[in-house]
């Protein structure tokens, strides 16, 4: 959660609407932020993760206007964000360093104290929150005076990048702010590995700075004569600093400013940034009302969405909907209830005693999970539990099977990169790890793993399976399948064995699982060489089925 501090004089110049304290709290409660704290006419504000457009003080006021219909639906921006011939040019040396980054520039500003502190606040506040640290975006602001476009970004050698940083008065090379310059030793760690630095320079060769560590001194320090800026945000993440520039553009337009958006050229491609195209969704009427419990008209969730900054409109029984570039936090037609549920308030819902009492209990699929457990545990079997995430060469190469799709971790902290497609290969590590134990041993895990499926919305499903395996000197395919028969048998499950080779299983040992024609798993005695890649000793047997379609 972030904490937005802004004194209570400011909001209140900035919603336009005289409000009482206990006024603000309320608006601030529907909405779904909560007033933490007030010491005189300072307010500390707590805003929710989704929401970072109300990370400054101008996005607070503007969501509060919103809600209380001083101006419902979208904001017209169109006569204050403007397409340029400025040229922003990202070089191609920084794809592996920092290879994300968008720009703009504000003009007709006026930097009163009030101002800068906003931006002093904010931009410490992006950076410490949704820049994490400005490793994952970073804000350079600077006087536009001077800079002469196009400007360039590229990865530049170290001690080739020389140029005096704020609060210094002596030239630098990027490797000595790195050590000598406080700011530079703070974030070093950022961009201390790699051969060359990321470094901001305009056609005259002036450096603007060395992002994400430093400002020029000459180039990047705004003063109450400031009426012209360049802002640039860079990252490892497209949206983020998307976001991150959105939030300070939009900022400076409610105060005034006017933004052109500036050219923004990669090798391969060319953006026109901030992108300040509002996003279009289509929901249904039924939809909301049955989500919500309630029989909405289309003209009160019309109303309600302009309360949030949305607008919304009836066309062909379906509701279309155009949500602000500002608004990133609705992914999914269900935000946008969630925002309908917010601005009629939740206090308005009547609730309603159920038709007929009801009493706690399992789902259906647990109560069965736990007879296979129960099951299995009455065979000998210990069961285990081991972890979702794991490596492609445990899931794919050491059980010689090719690597099928999967869902992978973006920039993993940890060498499991992957969610698991098969409990099989994670039950040969736990032998792998028990090499010195007593045998015969017998185990089994009924867990989830995590297929694709493109007709989710998140792109990916998870599927209950049973995964039971054996290791001893004596097991093999008739050990494993009568432990399959008995399950069988004792759960009334329509099971076939059809002959089948499988990479991980010794071909003419091995057989697909089916029911109702359709494969639901595999059965057989582990391959020799899958065998030596776990480190084992012993003959392995195993069984995977999907528990899905018993449910």
């Amino acid at each position: 959660m972030v904490t937005l501090d802004v004194s209570y004089s400011r909001l209140i110049e900035l919603i336009g609407r005289r409000l009482s304290i206990k006024q603000i709290e309320s608006v601030l409660f529907d909405i779904g932020f909560e007033l933490d704290e007030v010491a005189g006419d300072e307010l500390k504000i707590d805003i929710t993760s989704d929401r970072p457009d109300c990370v400054s003080p101008q996005g607070m006021a503007r969501a509060i206007r919103s809600y209380l219909g001083i101006k419902l639906g979208l904001i017209d921006y169109a006569s204050k964000f403007k397409k340029s011939n400025y040229e922003f040019i990202v070089h191609d040396s920084l794809r592996k360093i920092r290879p994300y980054a968008v720009s703009c520039i504000i003009k007709n500003l006026n930097f009163t104290d009030k101002l800068i502190r906003d931006v002093i606040w904010v931009q410490e506040k992006l950076h410490a929150t949704y820049g994490r640290d400005r490793s994952k975006a970073a804000i350079g602001i600077y006087p536009f005076k001077g800079i002469v476009p196009p400007i360039h970004l590229k990865a530049e050698l170290p001690d080739k990048i020389r140029f005096v940083p704020l609060e210094f008065d002596r030239e630098l090379t990027g490797a000595q702010i790195l050590k000598e310059h406080p700011t530079g030793q703070k974030y070093a760690g950022i961009i201390r590995g790699f051969n060359k630095y990321p470094v901001l320079t305009d056609s005259a060769g002036n450096v603007l700075s060395m992002p994400p560590i430093i400002n020029s001194q000459n180039f990047g320090r705004v003063t109450p004569d400031t009426h012209e800026i360049f802002i640039e945000v860079t990252g490892t993440d497209w949206l983020t600093v998307n976001q991150v520039l959105t939030i300070l553009a939009t900022m400076f337009a409610d105060e005034g400013g006017v933004v052109y958006q500036m050219k923004v050229k990669y090798s391969d491609k060319t953006y026109y940034t901030p992108l300040i195209k509002p996003d279009r969704w289509s929901i249904n009427l039924d939809y909301i009302n049955k989500s919500l419990g309630r029989n909405f008209s289309a003209k009160e969730v019309i109303t309600l969405l302009g309360r949030m900054g949305i607008d919304c409109k009836l066309i062909k029984n379906k509701l279309e909907v155009q949500v602000p570039f500002y608004r990133t936090d609705v992914l999914h037609p269900i935000d946008l209830i969630d925002d309908i549920a917010r601005a009629y308030g939740f206090n308005n819902f009547e609730p309603i005693m159920p038709k007929s009492p009801t009493i706690g209990g399992l789902l259906p699929r647990n109560i069965f999970n736990n007879r296979v457990r129960e099951l299995m545990v009455g065979h000998g079997l210990i069961e285990v539990f081991t972890r979702a995430l794991t490596t492609l060469e445990d899931q794919f190469n050491k059980v010689n099977l090719p690597v099928d799709k999967h869902v992978s971790v973006v920039k993993p902290k940890c060498v499991e990169s992957i969610l698991r497609v098969s409990l099989a290969p994670e039950l040969m590590k736990c032998f792998e790890s028990n090499t010195h134990g007593d045998y015969p041993q017998r185990i089994f895990e009924v867990n989830d793993i995590t297929l694709i499926d493109e007709s989710s919305d998140v792109k990916s499903r998870n599927e209950t399976r049973l995964c039971a395996a054996i290791c001893s000197s004596s097991t093999n395919f008739t050990e494993i399948k009568e432990l399959l028969e008995s399950l069988k048998s004792s759960l009334g499950l329509k099971l076939e064995l059809r002959e089948h080779d499988y990479g991980m299983l010794i071909k003419g040992r091995s057989a697909s699982i089916n029911h109702n024609g359709k494969q639901v798993g595999f059965i057989g005695e582990v391959h020799p060489l899958v065998i030596n890649n776990f480190g084992l000793k012993l003959p392995v047997a195993v069984f995977e089925l999907s528990l899905e379609d018993f449910y």
